[in-house]
């Protein structure tokens, strides 16, 4: 019946029907799907912000100093202090966390070199008083660049990351000291030591 009545109503009474009886249940529909999902947002954030093991972001800035040495075995020693970026998001003692390293350069008079890494870990704490107690391992990605009296150099590859470190957190702030070490092929290895400031999403 409501089909037969709206082919004898004029072309423009029929678009303003349409509107308003047909397509305000569609506008109603849309209004309660937002409404809904902002209420189940706003529940899940006050669940999370109430519970020890909800999930958390943070990101960071470090001061390095690395200690990557006899590059190529032609005695380039990087020993400079340089900085680190990182970032992460964890729950309770868990967390996963990926950072980049400007590993620094070097020059003399047997050749030049520049290095950099960047690294993803899965990192274990422990709180101990009000220190919290970390250990990290995970895989670099590692590059040098240089040149030395026998030709330049452009390498790259993967290698066994790992750390120890600690850290004190004040409100949503938190020191980091670390000791890290990466596997560089054509060196002795390289050691970083670190300061970092994190600031806790």
């Amino acid at each position: 019946m409501l089909a037969t009545n709206c082919r004898h109503l004029p072309d423009r009474l029929l678009r303003i029907y349409s509107r308003l009886v047909i397509r305000r249940p569609l506008r109603l529909a849309l209004l309660g799907g937002l409404a809904a999902t902002s209420l189940a947002a706003g529940a899940a954030n006050s669940a999370s912000t109430s519970s020890d093991d909800s999930v958390g972001g943070y990101f960071g800035f470090g001061v390095t100093k690395p200690h990557i040495d006899n590059l190529y075995g032609f005695g380039l020693d990087i020993r400079k202090t340089e900085w680190k970026v990182m970032g992460g998001i964890s729950q309770s003692w868990l967390a996963f966390e990926a950072d980049y390293y400007n590993l620094g350069s070097v020059s003399s008079a047997a050749g030049y070199a520049d290095a950099s890494a960047f690294a993803g870990y899965a990192v274990i704490s422990a709180p101990i008083s009000k220190v919290t107690i970390l250990g990290k391992i995970g895989s670099a990605r590692w590059q040098m660049r240089g040149g030395e009296y026998g030709g330049n150099f452009d390498d790259n590859g993967w290698g066994l990351a790992w750390g120890v470190g600690a850290q004190f957190k004040y409100s949503r702030y938190t020191a980091r000291f670390e000791y890290e070490r990466l596997s560089i092929a054509n060196t002795d290895g390289g050691v970083i030591y670190g300061l970092s400031l994190i600031f806790n999403l």
